[in-house]
């Protein structure tokens, strides 16, 4: 039986690097996705800070604005090391 014609050296190496390529492709799909995945927990943990936030504030009968002025009572040095 006649067999298929052999690849050139040539011919392996390209076809090795568009398989590369498909591949660099796929994990910078991969890491978009992951990436998009990561910003959306962090705005997910973000609200539920607020919540948990929000509910002691409504706890206490403290309002924003009040809330407000407090924390802009506190010095700069004290938030920082808070």
């Amino acid at each position: 039986m006649p067999r298929g014609v052999r690849k050139s050296e040539l011919e392996k190496l390209q076809d090795e690097l568009s398989e590369v390529q498909t591949a660099i492709k796929q994990y910078q799909d991969a890491l978009k996705t992951m990436k998009e995945k990561e910003e959306n927990l962090k705005n997910l943990i973000s609200q539920e800070e607020f919540k948990a936030v929000h509910a002691i504030m409504q706890e206490k009968g403290i309002s924003l604005n009040e809330l407000k002025a407090m924390l802009e009572e506190i010095p700069a040095e004290e938030m920082q090391t808070a």
